[in-house]
């Protein structure tokens, strides 16, 4: 059920996590790629293999989409979904998800909820993107129209979500010569712009990923050059803004056919702008929090959740 689906996981500076994370995934039928940039090599790599894992290290001052690019370089599975080191894919309730994706040509990419927390009975949906809405968003034709809805109603980042491998390497690769390897919280909206205008997105309406709470998670995974604004910038003199407007014009136009050239800016400056300037309104103004029960689970899916959760927040055996 799992052979089209590649899993990668980056990590950096946290191997602490790993052994929660060979446990959990060791019974996963699928390509396992534990991609590496930690500043020193993870001493028990072996067990690594013995859990059906591959292991690669990088050197920590490789540029990170330079890493990921090498790292997928010889995947041949249809599916890549990255999965950093301290969230969970709830892979038991997605059995018949790549079955799903494959039925239509048009769609790239399968999502569904994100969970954060510190416990299982602290879960919740965090942003609008994982709501039951959001197919209404991702599954337009046109798109402009994915693009305007998705980001206006339900934004939340769409890297860590099931996609098709040459299009998730596509997009690595557009986002190499760009200004988003200067900031994470651009390279988070680039991605998922870069993903809304390739195809559509289905709605699995199940959850997808546990995440530890958003504000544990600061920043081990990716390296400090991505996560900040070029420092020598002053964020509200507005040229920056301008600039990326216009790499985006440049680079993607030919994505949007029949749409004029200033329609994207508007796009741009209406959904990017207030959360690049003040990214510290990535998780709490763009959030409408509601708790596990609203999302109609069952018992069984209820019992891989809380299995998850505990290769999240417990266990270590």
């Amino acid at each position: 059920m799992f052979k089209e689906l590649c899993l990668v996981i980056p990590v950096k500076n946290r191997h602490y996590n790993l052994l929660n994370v060979m446990n959990y995934y060791k019974d996963m039928d699928c390509r396992k790629i534990i991609v590496d940039s930690s500043d020193v090599v993870y001493p028990h790599s072996n067990l690594l293999k013995m859990h059906g894992f591959d292991y690669k290290k990088y050197d920590p001052k490789i540029p990170y989409f330079d890493i990921i690019l090498d790292a997928i370089s010889d995947v041949s599975e249809k599916y890549i979904l990255q999965c950093d080191d301290d969230d969970r894919f709830v892979y038991p309730l997605h059995e018949n998800t790549i079955e799903r994706l494959n039925k239509d040509p048009n769609v790239i990419a399968a999502t569904g909820h994100f969970l954060y927390g510190t416990s299982y009975e602290d879960l919740r949906v965090k942003y609008y993107g994982s709501s039951k809405n959001s197919e209404c968003a991702t599954m337009m034709d046109n798109a402009y129209d994915r693009i305007n809805n998705f980001f206006t109603q339900y934004y939340y980042c769409l890297c860590h979500i099931i996609i098709e491998r040459d299009t998730y390497e596509h997009i690595f690769t557009d986002l190499q010569s760009g200004p988003a390897k200067n900031c994470l919280h651009l390279y988070d909206r680039m991605f998922s712009l870069l993903l809304l205008m390739r195809g559509k997105i289905l709605h699995t309406d199940t959850v997808l990923v546990v995440r530890e709470d958003c504000n544990k998670r600061r920043a081990a995974v990716i390296p400090s050059e991505i996560q900040v604004w070029n420092r020598g910038r002053n964020l509200k003199d507005g040229k920056t803004q301008e600039e990326i407007s216009d790499w985006i014009i440049e680079n993607f136009y030919e994505h949007f056919p029949n749409i004029k050239k200033s329609s994207i800016v508007d796009v741009f400056r209406k959904h990017y702008s207030s959360s690049i300037y003040n990214p510290s309104t990535q998780c709490s103004s763009m959030a409408k929090p509601w708790t596990l029960e609203e999302i109609n689970l069952d018992s069984a899916a209820k019992n891989e959740l809380k299995i998850a959760c505990d290769y999240i927040y417990y266990k270590q055996d």
